[in-house]
């Protein structure tokens, strides 16, 4: 680039400057937007596949308690196995959520998640 000197030279120079910074800016947002949804995209395809997943597996259980009530059935009066049923369907869900809420409780109190949010 040729010196030039006076106003007008760094008028032009801070002119040129703004623009590409402008430009940057730009090109930084449009990116940005890109990438998100990008990312937007591919959770919800996430989201959608562990909701179908999910409800294959609430079928999938509700069948095996239709099979142990009806293996139930067999010995015992209707009611019975009935109930028999649905007390193994509590105990496995408090077992369930014990477990969940004793993860959550050791996962909260670890020093290493600590250290990670410091980072």
């Amino acid at each position: 680039m040729a010196e030039r000197n006076g106003p007008e030279s760094i008028a032009g120079e801070m002119r040129a400057l703004v623009t590409q910074t402008e430009r940057l800016i730009r090109s930084e947002f449009t990116l940005a937007a890109v990438r998100g949804k990008e990312a937007l995209a591919s959770g919800s395809r996430r989201a959608v596949l562990l909701v179908a997943s999910a409800t294959l597996s609430l079928g999938g259980l509700a069948y095996l308690f239709h099979a142990i009530y009806s293996a139930l059935s067999i010995r015992l009066d209707h009611w019975a196995a009935a109930l028999v049923t649905a007390g193994i369907s509590f105990a496995a869900a408090g077992l369930l959520a014990s477990v969940a809420l004793r993860r959550s409780d050791d996962r909260a109190s670890s020093p290493t998640n600590s250290r990670m949010a410091v980072r």
